[in-house]
């Protein structure tokens, strides 16, 4: 009997010690292993997508994961610094939990990260977004890290916990918090936030729209400054070409075919006449004057077919000259028929003048 009873004592002496030997040698599963570092990376891309990593770093070799999350997530990747970590989602009524089994998990190559998306976190009031996230706190853990990332332009209002670290990059507000600002049994963070007016497409093409604006403005002033030296030389030359013509036509229009209405008129003198003839001897061409010559020898009247005739000219000449002499208010020209009726409208004096300037000119 008493041999019995030392022989039930070796026998749990041996198991105890086998059992010890198990737990040292197996690998353990994550409820029995421990975290040297728990971290959470979250960036809220837009008000409607959130892009979130679990980071962990487990104490001990293990085998098997589960992880259960209280909102759905979908595009689960998984990196670590083992082979073939193998990792499925589960959606529940309550959220998604996330299995794993890591056949190649041993001393050195512990390391897992979780990526995923969601569309739950963020909810709006008024112009105000509010974004909530809750996750399990390991039972035993080293080291705790949380970052969230805030959309870009994003105005931060308030945050729980208090004290985080914030940095700006990129136009991107940034929070981080570590392990001494959490002290409740799960990891709760949260932040209210407020958008620019512009979305950031709207944003983008608002700028674009402006930037091609001033460039075409800018090619359009450097054309107008390029071409307005060629377009003041050509209104110069326009107003040369114009002008003398308008003189002439002052000056004729002083001379023109007019009864006098006063006695002052009727007793102009003969040096004031000499005057305006030489006016017109500068304006009449040669082949004009022998137009002019030739209708105050009928009287101011003639058809175009007797000047053809008499100046020996071309009718496409006679015609040329007629019609110059009319734009100038010289002459008239009316259709008739088949012909043209021509009648002078300066006063039959100017031949004399006329003539009288030729001869002085000749001696």
């Amino acid at each position: 009997m008493k041999q019995l009873i030392n022989y039930v004592k070796q026998l749990k002496i041996l198991l105890l010690i086998c059992f010890i030997f198990y737990m040292i040698t197996v690998p353990a599963t994550v409820s029995a292993a421990g975290f040297d570092y728990y971290g959470i990376n979250t960036r809220i891309v837009n008000n409607e997508l959130i892009e979130s990593s679990i980071s962990l770093e487990f104490d001990n070799t293990v085998t098997h994961l589960d992880y259960s999350l209280s909102f759905n997530i979908k595009n689960l990747d998984v990196t670590a610094n083992f082979e073939d970590p193998n990792c499925r989602v589960v959606d529940t009524d309550k959220g998604s939990d996330i299995t794993c089994d890591f056949t190649n998990s041993a001393e050195g190559k512990r390391f897992v990260t979780l990526s995923f998306e969601t569309t739950e976190g963020v909810k709006r009031e008024g112009n105000k977004y509010i974004f909530t996230a809750s996750y399990d706190t390991p039972s035993s853990v080293n080291d705790i890290g949380i970052i969230l990332k805030l959309p870009q332009r994003a105005a931060l209002i308030d945050f729980f916990p208090s004290n985080p670290s914030t940095s700006y990059p990129n136009n991107t507000m940034t929070l981080l918090w570590d392990k001494e600002d959490l002290t409740d049994d799960k990891i709760q963070f949260s932040a209210t936030y407020t958008m620019p007016f512009f979305d950031e497409e709207f944003y983008v093409l608002f700028v674009i729209t402006i930037t091609l604006v001033v460039i075409i403005v800018m090619i359009s002033m450097i054309l107008y400054i390029k071409k307005s030296p060629k377009r003041r030389n050509d209104e110069q030359k326009i107003e040369f070409r114009t002008e003398p013509m308008k003189i002439e036509e002052q000056r004729i229009e002083t001379i023109s075919f007019e009864q006098p209405k006063t006695e002052e008129v009727k007793t102009e003198t003969k040096q004031h006449d000499e005057d305006r003839m030489r006016v017109v001897t500068s304006v009449l061409r040669e082949d004009e004057r022998k137009i002019v010559d030739i209708l105050e020898k009928h009287e101011g009247k003639v058809i175009q077919k007797t000047l053809v005739r008499e100046t020996d000219f071309s009718k496409a000449k006679v015609s040329r000259l007629v019609k110059n002499l009319k734009e100038r208010g010289i002459v008239d020209a009316e259709p008739i028929g088949r012909t043209t009726k021509v009648t002078l409208k300066i006063k039959p004096i100017i031949s004399e003048y006329l003539n009288e300037t030729e001869k002085k000119r000749k001696f």
